[in-house]
């Protein structure tokens, strides 16, 4: 069945709004201007439900609410106030009068269905009709890079039932490994953060300009309902005013709709800039991704080529097994997968999900690889910096974990002294070098708690 609802509102503006929405719920309407006009049609109908305005003309939304929880014929309707008016001691006043909730203008439709399916004037049925005639909003999701690369294909056949075997030194073949397991994956899910969080942003824009533009153009709507109705009384008292007096009456009243005119075109057309420049930011961003992706194709047909160079005669389906090796804390929780880098050593190098790169041995202990530490002071105290590149966590003689931060660039200083492996400080005189800080580990940012044990695990 049909339901009925009643806006009550002095803009004609929020009132065809909301009609459109509760037609598209299958929910007709009937608008009446003022809060009188309102208890008039409630003597001849009862609606299902009552949108009601706040401030309007003579009696407010919250005095009529209060004559129509008084009276037995009205007192059963649900009553909603439709208004900009805004404030937590608001919302409980209007509760607390009858209203069963509080909807701003300028809203969307899925709070309005929320607030309909709160009440029970909207059911599944009804909202599965409806939808159906709507268009199926495509998938915004992008899909993974190179699916015909995926790490899979490493995996050996299903009728193999020899054990692994531990390969020789092949490069080529760590390297492809790594990049198939660990870099790869890494880009991919950076890409796809980045496009979800330009969907938000964009998303969160339109709906503050939607709801902005609204409520300008309701303030002009009165600003000119005001005036119009001044205009009236203004015309019914000077009747027997000059002519002159009139037409200058006339010229000020179209100099102001001439204004309310221009502040309209003012604000639709910086909306429409608003709009324009979202749209360009999306296509940069578009531009962006297009080509990470021919950066990624070429690096892939570049490491392809470099091992069809290096075995010829052997196809994808005849490489070696190699056994996964994954890095995992106390909890068993994966910290990252690792690649065997020294076979004779038992060196394996991984990279953790914030994107930084340690190597491990066997036994799952990170390597002492601190190497020189350069100072800026001359007796090898403050601040401390490497040459090693950022984004790679290192382990120095007291057990501790330090990081070069991944987005840190090489920077060119004066160096006044140095610390060797031996832990000899050495003199320098005020030499320019370029590098990197150190900073003590901080699990948030490596993804590395070097207070709790960490093990290898052979898949």
């Amino acid at each position: 069945m049909t339901k009925k609802a009643l806006i009550v509102d002095d803009s004609r503006l929020a009132c065809r709004v909301l009609a459109k929405m509760l037609d598209g719920f299958n929910i007709t309407s009937d608008e009446v201007y003022s809060a009188e006009n309102a208890l008039e049609y409630l003597n001849k109908k009862q609606p299902d439900i009552i949108f009601l305005d706040h401030i309007m003309p003579g009696m407010n939304g919250l005095e009529m609410m209060k004559i129509l929880k008084n009276n037995p014929t009205t007192a059963t309707i649900p009553v909603m106030m439709y208004t900009s008016k805004e404030g937590g001691v608001y919302f409980g006043q209007a509760r607390s009068l009858g209203a069963i909730d509080v909807l701003p203008k300028g809203l969307e439709e899925t709070h309005l269905r929320k607030a309909l399916e709160k009440i029970g004037l909207l059911n599944l049925s009804e909202e599965t009709s409806i939808n159906q005639n709507q268009p199926v909003e495509k998938n915004k999701i992008v899909a993974p890079l190179l699916d015909s690369h995926s790490p899979e294909l490493a995996k050996p056949p299903a009728s193999a039932t020899h054990a692994p075997q531990v390969p020789t030194k092949q490069p080529q073949q760590d390297w492809k490994e790594f990049w198939y397991q660990t870099v790869e994956p890494y880009l991919v899910k950076k890409k796809e953060q980045h496009q979800q969080e330009q969907q938000y942003n964009t998303r969160l824009q339109t709906r503050k300009l939607t709801r902005e533009l609204h409520s300008t153009l309701e303030q002009f709507e009165h600003a000119l309902v005001l005036r119009l109705e001044s205009h009236a009384d203004f015309v019914a008292s000077t009747q027997a005013a000059s002519k002159s007096v009139r037409r200058k009456s006339y010229l000020t009243l179209a100099t102001l709709i001439l204004a309310l005119q221009i502040g309209i075109f003012w604000q639709l057309w910086s909306g429409n800039q608003l709009s324009r420049s979202l749209k360009l930011a999306q296509l940069e961003n578009n531009t962006g991704q297009e080509n990470i992706n021919q950066q990624l194709a070429s690096l892939s047909a570049e490491v392809n080529q470099l091992e069809l160079s290096s075995h010829p005669q052997q196809s994808r389906a005849e490489k070696p097994y190699l056994p996964g090796v994954v890095l995992v804390d106390q909890q068993n929780q994966l910290i990252a997968e690792l690649l065997l880098i020294d076979v004779n050593n038992g060196l394996y190098r991984g990279t953790t999900s914030n994107g930084y790169v340690f190597t491990v041995n066997a036994q799952g202990k990170f390597v002492k690889n601190m190497g020189t530490l350069y100072f800026l002071t001359d007796n090898c105290v403050g601040d401390v910096f490497v040459k090693s590149p950022a984004g790679v966590i290192l382990k120095n003689d007291s057990e501790w974990l330090w990081y070069v931060d991944r987005l840190a660039e090489e920077v060119v200083m004066n160096v006044n002294s140095l610390l060797t492996s031996t832990n000899q400080c050495t003199l320098l005189s005020n030499e320019e070098l370029s590098l990197n800080r150190l900073q003590q580990n901080v699990y948030f940012e490596t993804g590395i708690d070097d207070h709790q044990p960490i093990r290898l695990i052979f898949k």
